[in-house]
């Protein structure tokens, strides 16, 4: 059971990783946007 599991998360974590980060950097960018445009 655990190592069906643990199976899962090394085939899984890794994509929810890129797209995580990517959604991260994209409100990041957003956000500095919206920041500059106040300015």
């Amino acid at each position: 059971m655990v190592s069906i599991f643990n199976n899962c998360v090394e085939t899984f974590w890794p994509l929810y990783n890129k797209s995580f980060t990517y959604e991260l950097k994209r409100e990041l960018s957003y956000s500095h946007t919206i920041f500059s445009e106040l300015l």
